[in-house]
């Protein structure tokens, strides 16, 4: 499942594994990842995707110390798990998705 949230909804969908993209619409890599992010979030039923505009609420990039866009970050039982930064293959989200 893939959610486009508000930041004031974020820290709700933590209670549950999920897929984060920080991401801006003005970010030219951030275009190009939104389909390779899209994607995956259609393969998986076992976590939610979910992306976060960082224009809509910069404090909570800052939160997690999201410094360039695309940001993904894997999160389990409300905490960051994995990280990557920056237009990532499909292959590599995967991975992501996959790792324990």
């Amino acid at each position: 499942m893939l959610l486009e949230i508000s930041p004031d909804k974020f820290d709700e969908y933590l209670k549950e594994p999920c897929m984060v993209d920080f991401y801006s619409t003005t970010c030219p890599a951030c275009v190009q990842y939104a389909p390779i992010f899209e994607s995956a979030a259609a393969q998986y039923d076992s976590l939610t995707f979910l992306k976060i505009n960082i224009d809509s609420d910069f404090a909570l990039a800052q939160r997690y110390g999201i410094e360039y866009i695309p940001t993904t970050i894997k999160f389990e039982n409300g905490e960051p798990v994995s990280k990557a930064v920056g237009c990532i293959s499909q292959d590599q989200l995967e991975e992501m998705v996959d790792a324990p």
